[in-house]
C-alpha cells in the first residue's frame, strides 16, 4: 500500500501512527514509514548511544548500524511478530555500541614497559623489573593489609 494510499484509506499521516503500526508497515516494504521510525527514534538512540561510547562520532556509528539492522530485520520478517519497537531498537543500539568499544580495545598501545599477556597472564600482575625473586619484598609485613583502594572499614 503506498503512501498516498493509505492516507487516504486510513486519514492520518504516518507521523500519528503506532509503534507497531509502522513496524508493520516497514515489514510491508513501506519506506516512508521506516524514515517515520528513524526520525522518532534517533535522537534517543544517539543520546543512548553516547552514553555507552562515550563521543560522538562511534554513537553515531551505532545508530546507523542499528537501523541499517533494523531496516533489514524488519524487512526480511525476523524481527518478533509482535515488536515492541522502541525496547527492541534500544536493545540493537546497545549491541551495535558495544561492538564499537569492543573494536577499538585491540588498538589501544601498551604503556612502556607493560608486556602483552603471555603464559604467566593469569597470575598476579609484577611491575617491570621485578622477578619473582623479589616478590616478597613487595609484600606487607605480616599481620598488615596492603591499602590498594583507599582505607578499608574494620567494625569496632
Amino acid at each position: 500500500m503506498g503512501t498516498a494510499t493509505f492516507e487516504r484509506v486510513h486519514g492520518s499521516s504516518y507521523a500519528a501512527l503506532s509503534d507497531s503500526a509502522l513496524a508493520g508497515l516497514v515489514a510491508a516494504g513501506d519506506g516512508r514509514a521506516f524514515e517515520v521510525v528513524f526520525t522518532r527514534f534517533k535522537d534517543v538512540l544517539f543520546k543512548y548511544s553516547w552514553t555507552i561510547t562515550g563521543n560522538r562520532e562511534d554513537a553515531e556509528e551505532a545508530v546507523q548500524t542499528a537501523m541499517v539492522n533494523a531496516y533489514r530485520a524488519l524487512g526480511e520478517g525476523s524481527a518478533p511478530q509482535a515488536i515492541a519497537l522502541r525496547p527492541w531498537l534500544f536493545r540493537i543500539t546497545h549491541n551495535a555500541s558495544v561492538t564499537i568499544i569492543r573494536a577499538r580495545r585491540p588498538e589501544a598501545p601498551l604503556r612502556d614497559g607493560v608486556e602483552p599477556a603471555g603464559p604467566d597472564h593469569g597470575r598476579a600482575a609484577r611491575p617491570p623489573g621485578v622477578d619473582r625473586g623479589d616478590q616478597h619484598r613487595l609484600a606487607p609485613p605480616p599481620g598488615q593489609d596492603r591499602d590498594v583502594e583507599g582505607p578499608v572499614h574494620r567494625p569496632r
